[in-house]
């Protein structure tokens, strides 16, 4: 990402950083909400955009793979180029892949957001039988450029790599697991037209892996990530 809009976009959210708590659950299961007023709704005439990620919103338990797999490339700390990678590898494939809607790409050469103070507002939602709140901050529809209809917001976004298990020597007790890229975040689809959600929740996507994580491991977990959003959404992309 363009360093001018990682910085707008990381001032704006440092200020709003402790009103939005952040809920990383290992192997939680999917939490997810789809407002029934969307089911048959039709969205070919509006237009989408990403909400670029917010690198104090990622936990990276396996930062030293990143590191190992990046780190050729790219100097910058675990968490920068996580965030960077995975909100234009998702773009992209979002973009490629879209029938029920206009994505709008995010150009790298022109600030997405507004610094003003009132660039945002803040929503809390619940969801599941426990009513776990989720928070996210939502930039004010006239501070984007792009003007969208709709916003994807992802965030507390964790990552770790799971070892797998071996499989067992007694017969019929299954044949092991592989390792896996794993990753747990919130999200939320928010109509502009409408000031309503069209769905959210907390979910998780896995990326299995046969010798080892590479770059590879990690640009197929983050398509893994847009096709696990939207297969929670009341529209097709994929």
């Amino acid at each position: 990402m363009n360093p001018l809009i990682s910085n707008q976009f990381e001032a704006i959210m440092k200020k709003l950083f402790f009103f939005i708590p952040l809920l990383f659950f290992g192997c939680a299961p999917s939490l997810t909400y789809i407002n029934p007023k969307y089911g048959h709704a039709d969205f070919k005439s509006n237009k989408m955009v990403i909400c670029p990620l917010n690198s104090q919103e990622l936990k990276i338990e396996n930062a030293d793979d990143v590191v190992d797999d990046f780190g050729k490339t790219d100097k910058r700390k675990p968490n920068d180029v996580v965030r960077d990678s995975c909100f234009y590898v998702m773009q992209e494939d979002i973009i490629k892949n879209e029938k029920s809607i206009k994505v709008e790409k995010i150009s790298n050469t022109i600030p997405i957001i507004s610094l003003s103070q009132n660039a945002f507002f803040t929503i809390t939602r619940k969801v599941g039988n426990d009513s776990i709140p989720l928070s996210f901050a939502i930039p004010q529809r006239d501070s984007i450029q792009l003007h969208p209809d709709i916003i994807l917001i992802l965030n507390s976004i964790s990552f770790s790599r799971s070892s797998g298990s071996a499989g067992s020597a007694t017969p019929g007790m299954g044949g092991g697991s592989l390792p896996s890229l794993n990753s747990t975040f919130n999200y939320l689809l928010w109509s502009y037209a409408d000031s309503e959600a069209i769905s959210y929740g907390q979910t998780h996507a896995e990326t299995p892996f046969l010798f080892g994580m590479t770059h590879a491991t990690w640009i197929t977990h983050f398509v893994n990530i847009s096709h696990v959003v939207f297969s929670k959404t009341p529209f097709p992309v994929f």
